[in-house]
């Protein structure tokens, strides 16, 4: 009897104990076990701090806001610190800790208020009002698949317009080494018909223009999911097509101003302008040579700088044995119009001298990227204004607009009077280029001349100079942009 009541005494001190934590806002919401809730820091006041740019591993950013959440590797070695910025990287708050060395994927949910970190099969949530973490218990063997380690995550932003308790009915597809998978009301499911078992998924996307709309890039190819379409057979239920263009493995999906980019392992790179539904293949303008198979292992669309995207290269060559050759880092300013080899720091295009497995755009620093190998992370930069102004004022047209576009990120006010000059010129790349630039640049000198082109003669002037002005959020703009409606 008094062991009884000692038994139930100690319970009844714990249950205290986790109720005054609970209350005061600083409990983890971990449903198993004392071990695990100990292994998860928690979130209490938040503080404005520096990003750790080089030790971020994983980046992700909000498709309609200027959140982004990083993944950083602890001083430790031993655990992932999360920080979270809601103003597009001007200020970043540590959101605590997590239990594990690698943070393998990063989402932001559409309510604004929380966000799912992936380390291995493990998958945490972060409710950022309540300042917590909580692991979400994923059955990995009622779907077959005990061996899964997790690659992407992608919040089904519609299922969770739908859903009556956004916090509660979380809705997220899943990329594995086994498959693509899918979690809404903590149950672990498959991802529909017509991807095959077992698939290994490197990346999911939810297209930014259309919720319904989702891409995986497999090690079989290019699948999408699209809502909106019909099934044929009459089935009800998701229903995954094989686009039959992009052939190759898949790594990487990665959307920027309205534009989809596919990596993949072994016919280079794939672009579509219209929603996924072409693509075309990009290969050629990254260094592609005969009797050579391009891979293209790393892609990542800077969060911050619309248009901006990064690409990693290397080849496969040989006849009776295939051998890996490290390439280069390339970027373009124009959602993959144009591609250029990123510089080491002699200036030169930097030869790598290893695989690089991951891109990560530095949100701290214009035009650069942290390139992920084995060998340890390259910190790249195109910042050279003397070359870009030089190319501004003596390459051909698409070389001017090229140069236009990055004296515009870097902001450098050398750049503002011979931009005024190419907007008003008669060729229209250059034009747009300039205006888009000049709209980025955000230099005050330019207003004048920027107003005085709004009443040009030339309807196309009058047309850039707004587009310029809308960009600067300037006032003066409002009355005259049904114009740039009317052109479009």
């Amino acid at each position: 009897m008094m062991t009884t009541i000692k038994t139930f005494g100690v319970h009844l001190l714990r249950l205290m104990m986790a109720l005054m934590i609970l209350a005061s806002g600083a409990g983890l919401a971990l449903l198993f076990g004392e071990r695990e809730s100990r292994a998860l820091d928690q979130v209490s006041s938040p503080q404005a701090m520096t990003l750790p740019a080089a030790q971020v591993q994983r980046l992700t950013a909000s498709s309609s806001s200027g959140q982004m959440m990083a993944a950083a590797v602890a001083s430790s070695g031993a655990s992932s610190e999360l920080f979270f910025t809601a103003d597009g990287g001007h200020t970043w708050l540590s959101m605590g800790s997590l239990p594990a060395a690698q943070i393998s994927a990063l989402a932001l949910a559409p309510d604004g208020n929380s966000a799912l970190a992936a380390a291995g099969n493990r998958l945490f949530r972060a409710d950022f009002a309540a300042q917590t973490w909580r692991e979400l218990p994923l059955a990995w063997a009622d779907v077959q698949a005990s061996q899964a380690q997790i690659t992407s995550l992608a919040v089904d932003r519609l299922a969770m317009a739908r859903a009556s308790d956004q916090a509660r009915d979380l809705a997220v597809f899943i990329g594995s080494t086994e498959g693509l998978f899918y979690w809404q009301g903590d149950a672990l499911t498959g991802p529909g018909r017509g991807l095959p078992a077992g698939t290994a998924v490197a990346q999911v996307h939810v297209t930014n223009a259309n919720e319904a709309l989702i891409f995986a890039g497999a090690s079989r190819g290019l699948f999408v999911l699209d809502r909106e379409l019909a099934d044929p057979t009459g089935d009800q239920g998701d229903r995954w097509l094989r686009i039959s263009s992009v052939s190759a493995p898949v790594h990487a999906v990665v959307e920027t101003d309205g534009v989809l980019l596919a990596a993949t392992g072994s016919n280079g790179l794939y672009r579509s302008l219209d929603r996924g539904r072409s693509w075309q293949n990009l290969s050629g303008a990254l260094g592609l040579q005969p009797g050579v198979i391009l891979d293209v292992t790393a892609l990542a669309a800077d969060p911050a700088e619309p248009g901006v995207v990064y690409a990693a290269t290397g080849f496969w060559v040989g006849s009776s044995q295939m051998h890996f050759a490290p390439g280069r880092v390339f970027i373009s300013m124009d959602s993959g119009s144009r591609w250029q080899p990123m510089p080491g720091p002699n200036g030169q295009p930097l030869q790598l001298t290893a695989r690089v497995t991951a891109l990560i755009p530095a949100v701290d620093s214009p035009l650069s990227v942290r390139a992920v190998t084995d060998q340890g992370m390259l910190s790249l930069t195109l910042d050279d204004a003397e070359a870009l102004l030089s190319q501004l004022a003596d390459g051909d047209p698409a070389a001017q607009a090229w140069a236009a576009l990055g004296l515009g990120i870097l902001g450098d006010p050398r750049a503002t009077e011979p931009l005024l000059t190419h907007l008003a010129g008669d060729n229209a790349q250059v034009g747009f280029a300039a205006a888009r630039a000049l709209g980025r640049l955000g230099d005050a000198a330019a207003l004048p001349s920027l107003l005085a082109f709004q009443v040009s003669a030339d309807e196309m002037v009058r047309v850039r100079a707004t587009l310029a002005l809308d960009l600067l959020h300037t006032r003066a703009a409002a009355p005259t942009l049904p114009q740039v409606a009317a052109v479009n």
